[in-house]
């Protein structure tokens, strides 16, 4: 599937601080960029500013907070600048391929990380999801640039803001997208997200769907798609007891559902044919699909896990 990266669309939080005073190596650039990732080094780059050379350039190089440092320029200042950058600690390209005029200065910089966000509102059958960024700078100053991109966790740009735009110390959340739908019945999910088990979820068919991206960690994804819907953990309300006999070829289930609500819920129960490790689901001749629970009732469904 073909990625697009989507535009950052306003600024909804700022959290900052006052600006520490000092000199740093993206005040000596123009066109400031920034490529952020999740949990990495961010990539600043931009072009050395009218009156800047590249000494005073490598005189502003910080290698506590810069993991890695490249300069594309001519072959003038690439003799100059040889010397000056032999004895640094951080890896350092130096390189006249690709120079057109302008000093390009790419660096990596600590400090400067981002995480998307999502929430959801569900009113009736109603649904609309929310998608924010927030931009985490703990480099103890504001970063005044003029292109922004983010990349998902293995790399591949997935929004960005391609204007003027002050990342102040502290978080900047930003808008990403919204989308509006149709809130379907509560589903029992066998399998997913955690497998082996039965997942009370809430399925939202959306008009359209913006890019989704993990959170760190090992927690799972929220909300994830399957086509043109999103899942989301269901309200409260709904309680379930799975119990599991072992037999010859597999194991004999029967799961209990209970209602806690003082309201009718209708649940849609929803497994794979064939699990993960190869067994196959089976429905008992009673199993239903489609189960309307009266306000503090149970109901229960039988079936097997068998291997063949």
């Amino acid at each position: 599937m073909k990625r697009v990266m989507t535009t950052l669309v306003a600024v909804l939080l700022i959290s900052a601080c006052s600006r520490s005073t000092g000199k740093y190596p993206e005040e000596k650039l123009e066109d400031l960029g920034l490529t952020l990732r999740f949990n990495s080094p961010a990539e600043v780059s931009g072009f050395l500013s009218p009156g800047i050379d590249i000494a005073e350039a490598v005189e502003a190089v910080d290698p506590s907070s810069m993991r890695s440092l490249t300069f594309i320029c001519g072959s003038e200042d690439s003799v100059l600048a040889a010397p000056l950058l032999q004895n640094m600690i951080i890896p350092v390209t130096l390189s006249c391929e690709g120079f057109t005029g302008s000093v390009s200065v790419g660096y990596t910089q600590d400090g400067l990380t981002w995480l998307p966000g999502y929430s959801w509102d569900i009113e009736g059958s109603a649904a609309a999801v929310t998608a924010t960024v927030t931009i985490s700078n703990i480099t103890e100053r504001q970063w005044n640039i003029t292109g922004l991109t983010l990349l998902d966790r293995i790399g591949n740009p997935v929004c960005g803001y391609q204007d003027s735009l002050t990342i102040p110390e502290g978080e900047l959340c930003l808008g990403w997208w919204t989308s509006q739908g149709t809130a379907l019945p509560i589903t029992l999910l066998y399998g997913r997200p955690v497998p082996g088990q039965w997942n009370t979820l809430q399925p939202m068919v959306m008009d359209e769907i913006g890019s989704l991206t993990g959170v760190v960690d090992s927690l799972p994804e929220w909300p994830f798609r399957t086509g043109d819907t999103l899942w989301i953990p269901a309200e409260e309300g709904i309680s379930l007891l799975e119990d599991l006999t072992q037999v010859p070829d597999g194991y004999d289930a029967s799961l209990i559902i209970e209602n806690t609500t003082p309201d009718p819920v209708t649940v849609q129960i929803s497994h794979p044919d064939r699990l993960p490790r190869g067994a196959w689901f089976i429905e008992s001749s009673s199993f239903e699909e489609l189960l309307t629970i009266d306000p503090r009732s149970a109901a229960t469904v039988e079936y097997s896990i068998t291997y063949r």
